[in-house]
């Protein structure tokens, strides 16, 4: 994963992550992956109303993205 992002707005605790899946990994295996991280991390927080957003995407994520993300600096990649 990258691109893990957090914040409360109002009432909501909102997680969103960028999850990468080998290219020959099944739409359907890599949405159930998801699902069940999603549902994870909202047994984390219990007693919160909490959304998780996933985007899916190839663990080739370079050819899969060259120019990178450079709204959002990845929190896991040090310079």
């Amino acid at each position: 994963y990258h691109q893990l992002r957090h914040r409360r707005v109002n009432d909501e605790l909102q997680i969103e992550a960028h999850l990468l899946f080998p290219g020959q990994c099944t739409l359907a295996y890599a949405h159930d992956a998801a699902s069940e991280l999603e549902q994870r991390l909202c047994d984390l927080f219990p007693h919160d109303r909490v959304r998780v957003m996933t985007h899916l995407e190839p663990v080739e994520h370079d050819e899969a993205h060259p120019e990178g993300h450079q709204d959002f600096p990845d929190p896991l990649v040090t310079n």
